[in-house]
């Protein structure tokens, strides 16, 4: 639904219709403030193609000696691409780019980089959005609204409800920000769907494809290496490697 209307609008939870928040839906300036604000934390958006190209170069570099392979591996990711909402890749193409892609996270700093660079956005981006628009509450044994002198929520305030509380109002504040009717065609960033943690209200499963499944022929003994380290430390790519500081996703 397209608000035109600046005046804060209810969100009850939606476990509990009886806590509801008021939230005032931001502008273009707020955006702006919101995006600098996660930007101070070096949490700006990261999108799918940016991960993308950076995996396509990681697969490129890494398997430069098994070009046959790479290119297996990016036609996988690009058909992932291409899915139509409700369709999912057949398991085993699904499972050889989930490995790849964790060979690549644990071997190609760069890709790492971005994948933390989305998880610390994914748990900042609610908080800062909760603090700026929730302008009140009503329901039992709920704290004291208050604001410091900085205009925003204390974080004292925040800690007192819980943290899914504060991900699910920050978000669907957040999600207000692009429902103003100021852009015909605005929405939020689209956050990477590989980066993205779920959320509480995320219950919903993809139906089966009915993409008829493609076999994905591996050699054997192949490995994705990183070029800065010898051959024999390479990650296999059925290793099932994790990165390195990358927190699991809730």
């Amino acid at each position: 639904m397209i608000r035109t209307s600046k005046e804060p609008f209810p969100f009850a939870l939606p476990w509990n219709e009886d806590v509801v928040f008021m939230i005032r839906p931001g502008d273009m300036i707020d955006r702006g403030k919101v995006e600098a604000a996660l930007a101070e934390q070096a949490a700006e958006a990261v999108f799918d193609f940016q991960l993308a190209a950076t995996f396509e170069e990681a697969v490129n570099e890494l398997l430069s000696d098994n070009p046959d392979e790479a290119g297996q591996l990016l036609a996988i990711a690009a058909a992932e691409a291409a899915l139509e909402p409700g369709e999912k890749l057949p398991a085993n193409e699904a499972a050889a780019l989930s490995e790849a892609r964790e060979a690549v996270r644990g071997s190609w700093p760069a890709y790492r980089a971005l994948m933390a660079q989305a998880a610390r956005r994914n748990e900042l981006l609610p908080t800062v959005a909760f603090q700026r628009f929730v302008t009140g509450w009503q329901g039992e044994d709920l704290p004291e609204f208050r604001k410091g002198i900085d205009g925003l929520l204390t974080l004292g305030v925040m800690s007192q409800f819980p943290p899914i509380v504060i991900r699910a109002v920050g978000f669907r504040a957040y999600q207000a920000l692009y429902a103003t009717g100021e852009v015909k065609n605005s929405a939020p960033p689209s956050p990477s769907d590989e980066s993205q943690a779920p959320t509480a209200s995320d219950t919903s499963a993809k139906a089966s494809s009915s993409r008829p499944a493609r076999t994905v022929k591996k050699k054997p003994g192949k490995a994705i290496r990183s070029s800065r380290s010898p051959r024999r430390s390479s990650p296999s790519l059925t290793s099932g490697s994790t990165a390195d500081g990358i927190a699991p996703q809730v």
